[in-house]
């Protein structure tokens, strides 16, 4: 009788497994396909930039691709960015956001696109075609169109650059000013 039931367990056992076998060679290439050594992938990122212990910068993505094994490292942001300045106490200074981000980490120089916004604490939001953030410098800059609305004014330009905190920017070729009190008349 033990016999029996030790035979009908072995049985049972067998077919369990031969069912869950798979003749289906598509599955099998799924599990099979290796992945790209050179590429390190993240979802929901946070990077932290200090300096002396103070965080300067914050960068938060929902996916972030790093080609680390290359002859010119980047980091690609590719589902959008939005990157966090702070001063030297640790308050918010200005913020950037894209739908679109991509970090040579050689060069330090951040590459930004598509409906590119830079704010700063003064309520002062400029808007972009795309941008470009150097690391070394601290300078944010466009040769593109931009245009920059202030509590008081838009201004409307080609080209552009500022400092990290967007305190200090000039417009190198201004194609239009429109005052606040106009817009507000109108």
């Amino acid at each position: 009788m033990i016999q029996n039931k030790q035979y009908i367990v072995i049985f049972a056992l067998s077919i369990f497994m031969l069912l869950g076998c798979t003749a289906d060679k598509s599955v099998l290439k799924v599990h099979q396909k290796p992945l790209d050594p050179r590429l390190e992938r993240g979802k929901n990122v946070k990077i932290y930039y200090s300096e002396k212990g103070i965080l300067q910068v914050m960068i938060k993505a929902p996916r972030v691709n790093r080609h680390h094994d290359l002859k010119e490292p980047y980091t690609e942001m590719p589902s959008g960015v939005n990157v966090v300045f702070y001063d030297g106490i640790g308050m918010i200074s200005s913020t950037l956001t894209a739908e679109y981000g991509k970090n040579e980490e050689k060069k330090e120089l951040m590459f930004a696109k598509g409906n590119v916004k830079l704010s700063n604490i003064k309520n002062e939001n400029l808007y972009a075609e795309e941008l470009y953030w150097n690391q070394k410098t601290k300078k944010i800059y466009s040769e593109k169109f931009v245009k920059i609305i202030t509590p008081d004014e838009t201004i409307y330009g080609q080209g552009f650059e500022s400092n990290e905190d967007f305190s200090n920017y000039s417009i190198k070729k201004i194609k239009g000013v429109i005052s606040s009190d106009k817009l507000k008349k109108e």
